[in-house]
């Protein structure tokens, strides 16, 4: 696709059978009304493409049922309709990605960053039903943005396992609601990015015990901040081991502090706390910290503060 098209109905692109078959997409607009746009087969970049199925038009579906690759970066705008990537993003030469849809976004393969990942759920009307959702791995010395104003946010698989991500902010995007973050394996971020989620957050999935936040990719350097501005729980009551290493200078923050007493229909608590290396750890005022203490190094942290030094650790209940 080269030049701008405009289009009235669904558009659908299928590339050949051969081995290097793909479908290439240079620095074109392409316009639907709000009819779907499928691409089968993989999609490489050579240019900067916007995507869009909105103009005068709710949105419509776009679908990506094989890799997408290339050298450049592409927008992508879906309106309330979902946007699915089934195959890789950026598993040979990765690009950036900036990506609006209101009905959801949904990446089923691993995520490799080569550029700037923007991704923008986000309604003024309707609640989100899909929300955001990645299953596989996401790797990439880049930074990952995510404003989600409704509507859970799904990280599956871990996070800069094999190249360590620059950041990643997750926005709640104001209005407040009580969705929340699942974040079920580890983390790794390298460089003074860190980590933010402004929305509640569960951390862990079943047979995942141990769970590691670092964002200095584990070595005795200082980190970016780590921040969990809302509440932080494990999935399950007397589960989780959690490990967080901002670096020598890395602070951590919980903004509501850190589990939940009742088990885990009231809430849920950490079985272990280890703070590693972090040059500050604190919560707001009044918030507290609970693990089940079911190990005799419940808790091992440097520097607690809080805002008011007003925070309790609760450690055996």
């Amino acid at each position: 696709l080269g030049d701008n098209t405009i289009i009235g109905g669904t558009v659908t692109i299928t590339s050949g059978n051969g081995t290097n078959e793909k479908i290439q997409i240079e620095g074109s607009t392409v316009l639907t009304r709000g009819g779907a746009v499928r691409f089968n087969g993989d999609v490489y970049l050579t240019g900067t493409p916007n995507i869009n199925t909105t103009p005068g038009n709710e949105g419509g579906s776009i679908y990506f049922n094989g890799r997408l690759d290339g050298t450049e970066s592409i927008t992508l705008n879906s309106g309330i309709a979902p946007i699915t990537f089934n195959g890789a993003v950026g598993n040979l030469t990765p690009s950036g990605l900036v990506v609006s849809a209101s009905g959801g976004i949904v990446f089923e393969s691993d995520v490799t960053m080569g550029g700037l990942y923007s991704l923008f759920a986000e309604t003024n009307s309707d609640p989100l039903t899909s929300g955001v959702i990645f299953r596989g791995l996401i790797d990439g010395n880049q930074a990952m943005t995510i404003t989600s104003r409704t509507g859970d946010i799904t990280f599956a698989g871990e996070i800069g396992s094999k190249v360590p991500l620059a950041s990643l902010t997750v926005n709640e995007g104001g209005l407040g609601n009580d969705d929340k973050i699942y974040l079920q394996r580890n983390v790794t971020i390298q460089g003074t990015g860190g980590l933010s989620f402004s929305k509640n957050t569960v951390l862990g999935s079943a047979g995942v015990s141990d769970f590691q936040i670092l964002t200095n990719d584990g070595l005795n350097v200082a980190g970016g901040p780590i921040r969990f501005n809302e509440e932080l729980v494990p999935v399950a009551d007397d589960l989780i081991d959690l490990d967080l290493n901002a670096g020598t200078g890395g602070s951590i923050f919980f903004g509501r502090g850190l589990g939940k007493p009742g088990g885990p229909t009231a809430g849920a608590q950490f079985r272990t706390l280890r703070v590693i290396n972090g040059g500050s750890v604190g919560t707001a005022d009044g918030q507290n910290v609970y693990v089940t203490g079911n190990s005799s190094d419940s808790c091992a942290y440097r520097d607690w503060e809080t805002d008011r030094k007003s925070t309790r650790l609760n450690s055996s209940h």
